[in-house]
């Protein structure tokens, strides 16, 4: 049984292999190194669907592709203070950002998430 290249199979058949044993989510969490919530997930899904539960499967969505101007105005907004925006807060999130972005007033972009967001960030440094 392959799940991914990722070394996942393993741990997640020692979680299911130590759930079974009836030991307690924190020995669990002892013996893989996974936070409970993970380990929890893949309890659960591999009660409801078995085997395919705990598979990882290929995601085939694409990417979307921000043009230079666009991650330059992300960018510029990230590094500016929220309360310039009228904002009541001080600091960004990257959740807090990608709701801005999507505000229907601005409408910078139809559709951006935090990962996006970290990325184009990390891309032009900003840490």
């Amino acid at each position: 049984m392959k799940l991914d290249g990722h070394g996942c199979k393993d741990s997640r058949q020692l979680i299911i292999q130590h759930s079974k044993m009836k030991d307690i989510q924190s020995q669990i969490r002892k013996i893989t190194n996974h936070h409970d919530l993970n380990i929890r997930k893949w309890i659960h899904r591999f009660n409801e669907k078995g085997i395919d539960g705990i598979i990882s499967k290929k995601h085939n969505h694409q990417q979307h592709k921000f043009t230079n101007d666009l991650e330059k105005q992300i960018v510029d907004i990230t590094s500016a203070n929220p309360r310039s925006f009228g904002l009541g807060f001080s600091t960004w999130s990257l959740c807090v950002m990608a709701d801005f972005l999507l505000m229907y007033d601005l409408k910078i972009v139809d559709k951006i998430s935090h990962a996006e967001i970290r990325n184009i960030l990390l891309k032009h440094n900003i840490k």
